[in-house]
């Protein structure tokens, strides 16, 4: 693969990846538009992976909070602010990760990588986007965070997988 086709696609997944649009859904569609054989699943992780770079990067007082909540939890210490912190973001990760591996398995996330999965899941969510936009105008601080909404965070994440669907726009959704 030549190097400005990776590059192309770097910058893709950076300008996109914080936008309530779809990353991987843009990743997919790009060498469509370019003439191109789609990169596969590996290469998409691989530039996720250099987005998760500069989030760690940018949240990096949060990540450590979340770093000494885990060290805490490790100590048997589930009574601080960083280890609910941690506690609640592995309750929010685990219905990503069985979903994920779910999909994988079965074959199901190769088979959504069509241009009308990615259509259809981008006209649903943009509208999904919109109604939460009108209807919900609260803001939580992290401290304000329970195990419910931890679950339900997790499961808006799910809906993340569909090619198509943002990652932040499911989030702000949930």
């Amino acid at each position: 693969m030549p190097l400005i086709y990776l590059l192309i696609l770097a910058l893709v997944q950076g300008l996109t990846e914080f936008l309530p649009v779809s990353s991987s859904a843009h990743l997919i569609l790009l060498p469509s538009l370019m003439g191109a054989e789609d990169q596969g699943l590996a290469l998409d992780v691989a530039v996720h992976v250099g987005t998760l770079f500069a989030v760690i990067l940018y949240f990096r007082k949060d990540v450590a909070s979340a770093l000494r909540g885990a060290l805490d939890v490790l100590r048997g210490n589930v009574k601080t602010d960083d280890a609910k912190l941690a506690i609640l973001l592995v309750i929010a990760t685990i219905p990503v990760v069985i979903v994920g591996l779910i999909l994988k398995v079965t074959g199901l996330a190769d088979a959504m990588r069509s241009i009308a999965v990615i259509g259809w899941a981008m006209l649903g969510f943009g509208v999904v986007l919109y109604w939460t936009d009108q209807q919900g105008k609260a803001t939580k601080q992290m401290r304000d965070w329970t195990m419910r909404e931890a679950v339900i965070l997790g499961l808006w994440q799910t809906l993340a997988l569909i090619p198509g669907t943002s990652r932040s726009g499911a989030t702000i959704s949930g």
